[in-house]
């Protein structure tokens, strides 16, 4: 219990000292921020004291300053946003399911490499399948051209032993012309008695016979002529080209089929590619090289069609800042216009840049136009999908206060404010202001005729 009182006191005596350093040693600002050790001493003793100083100073040392006014062009604000200059969304031509995801976001690829694969056993199998297809339809081709050739072959040997024939037919016809009119003289010669019959008889034997052989060549003629196509004026070709004509036209059947099985293989062959090229899609590759940004997609997630996105990619390492202006704006703006881009972090730093694109489009939704800058001076690290504020300067110009910044106290939570004179008496007064490096732009809260001290050591009245 003892133990407890001692820790108490010591907590008391702490406060009390500390409360007393911050009423009596310490800046206002500071004041502002610890509020609890301001409340055993400040609003009463501290409050006396002051109000002793603040009904008037006798001390005539102020450093008072004015506002100074300057004419400054109006200024264009807007939020706007960093984008990739060359920005890629990257689809899928197949539907499918993801099986395999070989990068992450942020990472750097080069053209062809392989970001993503799709499950491809249905592929695979198509693939199988029209290679074997490919392999028969290449059988029967074989199959098809020996048999054209042997049915070539044919009407080449018939037409061989045809035109034989046909020489030994002329032959033997001119042989029994020539025997025709020795038997007839004969006959004459034996009726007038100056032949034998014997010797008549033997000459007609021989004309029995030739008509017999002639005969025999005749029918052997016309039984390989059978089946076969022919044309009267294919007589007047010599035996190649009658040759060519006789294979053309007696084998029509067999050249049908040849070409059927050429076709088969075109099919087939187109069918193989077409699966090869369908397989190959399962792959997801980069179209160039570029950094991986967005990841729309996961691991054995299921991609329904071609038209949504499933990576986003940029190529190069320019930056474009893009905004949108109202319709009743767009006369503000011309290409190549200079403009500032401001990071809400970096609030400070302005970032340069030249307008190069305006939309030749409205959008009906918002009455918006697309405008896009280019970044010229790259002071810090920017990535796409940062937000800011982009400023620029138009024609009209407007009159506006600045003050220095040694002259502002407080920040931008607590508020900003400075002492101004009022005859002899130095008041508190809070402001609104547009912070810059070195001065600020005064919103509200001072007039061009009010006169700012600057050297804060002398006690003024809150």
């Amino acid at each position: 219990m003892k133990k407890f009182g001692s820790k108490l006191f010591y907590i008391l005596c702490g406060y009390l000292l500390s409360s007393a350093f911050v009423t009596f040693f310490s800046w206002e600002s500071l004041r502002d921020k610890l509020p609890i050790l301001r409340k055993f001493y400040y609003p009463n003793i501290y409050s006396y004291i002051l109000s002793r100083n603040d009904i008037k100073s006798d001390s005539e040392d102020f450093i008072t300053i004015l506002p100074e006014i300057r004419m400054v062009s109006d200024v264009y604000e807007s939020s706007a946003v960093l984008e990739p200059e060359n920005e890629i969304w990257i689809t899928s031509k197949l539907a499918g399911r993801i099986s395999k995801i070989l990068v992450k976001e942020g990472d750097s690829v080069k053209k062809g490499q392989i970001l993503l694969k799709l499950e491809d056993e249905m592929y695979l199998s198509d693939v199988k399948k029209y290679q074997s297809a490919l392999e028969i339809a290449n059988s029967y081709l074989v199959v098809a051209k020996e048999k054209l050739k042997i049915a070539e072959t044919k009407i080449e040997i018939k037409l061989r032993e045809i035109d034989k024939l046909t020489d030994l037919i002329r032959l033997n016809e001119t042989n029994l012309e020539r025997l025709g009119g020795n038997v007839q003289k004969k006959r004459e010669l034996w009726k007038a008695g100056s032949l034998s019959l014997l010797e008549f008889e033997r000459t007609q034997s021989e004309l029995d016979e030739k008509k017999t052989l002639y005969q025999n060549l005749i029918r052997e003629r016309e039984s390989l002529l059978t089946g076969l196509v022919l044309d009267d004026s294919d007589t007047n070709l010599d035996f190649l080209r009658r040759l060519e004509k006789l294979k053309k036209s007696n084998t029509e059947l067999e050249q049908a089929e040849f070409n059927l099985q050429v076709s088969q293989i075109k099919i087939a062959k187109e069918n193989l590619e077409n699966a090869k090229k369908l397989l190959l899609e399962t792959e997801i590759k980069a179209p160039t090289d570029g950094t991986i940004s967005k990841l729309l997609v996961n691991l054995n997630g299921l991609i329904p069609n071609n038209t949504s996105p499933i990576i986003e990619m940029f190529s190069g390492s320019n930056l474009n800042i893009a905004f949108a202006i109202s319709e009743v704006d767009l006369e503000k703006f011309t290409p190549s216009k200079k403009l500032h881009f401001y990071l809400p972090n970096h609030s400070k730093i302005p970032i340069e840049a030249s307008i190069y694109f305006i939309s030749p489009y409205l959008d009906k939704a918002t009455h918006s136009i697309l405008v896009k800058a280019r970044i010229s001076d790259k002071k810090s690290r920017l990535l796409p999908g940062m937000y800011g504020t982009i400023q620029m300067d138009l024609e009209t110009k407007q009159q506006k206060l600045f003050i220095p910044n040694s002259a502002i106290n407080g920040d931008k939570e607590s508020g900003y404010y400075v002492y101004i004179k009022e005859n002899t008496v130095k008041k508190k007064r809070f402001i609104q202001i547009h912070q810059g490096e070195l001065e600020s732009e005064v919103i509200s809260g001072l007039g061009e005729s009010d006169q700012i001290i600057i050297n804060q050591m002398v006690s003024v009245k809150d």
